[in-house]
């Protein structure tokens, strides 16, 4: 059994780490950072009060030459990694809540057990360990620098919904699959009859603020929602067994059982055709307006290398009062549970902040209007503004516009707005209070571009304001 890691070797390997990729000529950040580390201590092992079976651990005293969690200073509600044994051959490793109330230790991500990656049941000769466990290391090291050169662990985009470039409400959906794009990284397609989507809170403690919200309407059938997962990403999936899960809900007022299905791209990062991995999967039963946990443990295709799409069937009718929402995505390679299975204890979902999700969507698309507002709106806010004058008898040039983040392809589709009536495909001339048609662009690259018009001689230099969008999304 490995030995405890303390808070300051946690540190100390994390600045190894650092120094290593320092010295390779990397500038941090890399990558997005793995969720929030287990609170870890050294030497903590207690007995249990009564027979816990699978259920929540109420613990006992500390063991001779140990600690209790208490005497330890663990905080209430912390996070820890265990280790469990009960008996010779009965063991279980994981993560939960430890509670100073009891205390108690409440399962959750159980990461492998003798009981074939089940929980295991308790009697009260069993002994329970605060220990780390690999998947602690990661996290350490991402909570003591900063930085995130540890890579991320969810590999879907957005799956907090904390970013909206296209607006937070009134969202237009599709009868066409994959639908439209909603939350970044998330399109959506209703059949029968099309509703739309909209931001909406959660109110779920200890998850995101966000979710995605779709109402029916008159006729609809059904809501499907789609991930994709672009090629670089999706690599690390390829060939292994993960667990993809979200949280759900609905209110058509009856008892709804989602689906989960997938697939991969018929050439690197081409959707325009895919081939089905997983077929149409049931998940559980969920109960009209209560949020559920839909999780499922499968195997993925080795062509996921091309880049894999998740689709999430909410699976029930709606009407244009009711919704079907979710929120908290995650997807990840969990080795140690067993696919073809509904996993009891997924593991706890990863939540990027929004300072490190934005670069990652930017990728994929960005636009000069700020979060929230959607491409199209009249609004001066944030406009690209240019001093041009004429320099030939065909064109004027706005100059140069440069992205914030590299972009995913090496011509993203640039749209232009006009600031004063949200039209696209025209500037506006702030200096005489019109429109000036025919926007185009020069020499576009996944770094940026220029604008120009071709319309009516200028004679003097102009004021030019313009909204645009540069788009590479999958």
């Amino acid at each position: 059994m490995m030995g405890h890691l303390t808070r300051r070797a946690g540190h100390a390997l994390a600045a190894v780490f650092v120094a290593a990729i320092l010295a390779l000529g990397f500038a941090a950040p890399i990558e997005p950072a793995a969720a929030a580390a287990s609170y870890l201590v050294d030497n903590v092992k207690m007995t249990v009060s009564g027979t816990p079976g699978t259920g929540t651990i109420t613990l006992g005293s500390a063991v001779t030459g140990a600690m209790s969690a208490s005497t330890a200073g663990v905080p209430n509600g912390s996070q820890v990694s265990y280790y469990i044994s009960d008996g010779g051959s009965n063991w279980e490793i994981g993560q939960g809540t430890y509670s100073t109330t009891g205390p108690t230790l409440t399962r959750g991500a159980l990461w492998s057990s003798a009981g074939a990656n089940t929980a295991i049941s308790l009697d009260s000769s069993a002994l329970v360990s605060l220990t780390l466990l690999a998947e602690d290391i990661p996290q350490a090291i991402a909570s003591s620098v900063p930085t995130y050169a540890s890579g991320f662990v969810n590999k879907f985009r957005n799956g907090t919904f904390d970013i909206w470039q296209l607006g937070t409400s009134g969202l237009a959906t599709s009868t066409s699959a994959p639908g439209n794009y909603t939350a970044d990284g998330f399109q959506v397609q209703q059949t029968g009859a099309v509703g739309s989507c909209q931001r909406a809170a959660i109110g779920l403690s200890g998850l995101p603020l966000y979710g995605l919200e779709c109402n029916g309407a008159t006729s609809n059938t059904d809501t499907k929602i789609t991930a994709k997962i672009g090629s670089f990403i999706a690599a690390p999936l390829a060939g292994q067994t993960v667990t993809v899960q979200v949280r759900y809900t609905q209110d058509s007022g009856a008892a709804v059982t989602p689906k989960v299905s997938s697939a991969y791209a018929s050439a690197q990062d081409n959707f325009s055709t895919v081939t089905g991995d997983l077929g149409s999967t049931p998940l559980s039963s969920c109960a009209s307006g209560v949020w559920c946990i839909e999780a499922y443990t499968f195997n993925v295709s080795a062509n996921a290398t091309n880049g894999y799409e998740i689709v999430f069937d909410c699976n029930v009718a709606l009407t244009a009062a009711q919704e079907c929402s979710i929120a908290a995505a995650d997807i990840r390679v969990t080795p140690n549970l067993t696919a073809g299975a509904i996993p009891s204890n997924p593991p706890t979902p990863e939540m990027r902040p929004v300072w490190l999700e934005l670069p990652f969507d930017l990728a994929y698309f960005e636009t000069s209007y700020p979060l929230g507002i959607a491409p199209g709106t009249a609004s001066e806010t944030a406009t690209a503004r240019s001093n041009v004058a004429l320099n030939t008898t065909d064109f004027y040039d706005l100059g140069e516009t440069v992205f914030k983040t590299k972009k995913q392809c090496a011509n993203p589709t640039i749209t232009f707005y006009n600031p004063s009536t949200g039209a696209p495909g025209s500037f506006w001339d702030l200096s005489s209070s019109s429109s000036v048609g025919a926007a185009s662009t020069r020499f576009v690259t996944s770094d940026g571009f220029n604008a120009y018009s071709t319309t009516a001689t200028l004679t003097a230099v102009h004021i030019t304001q313009y909204h645009w969008t540069a788009s590479c999304v999958l």
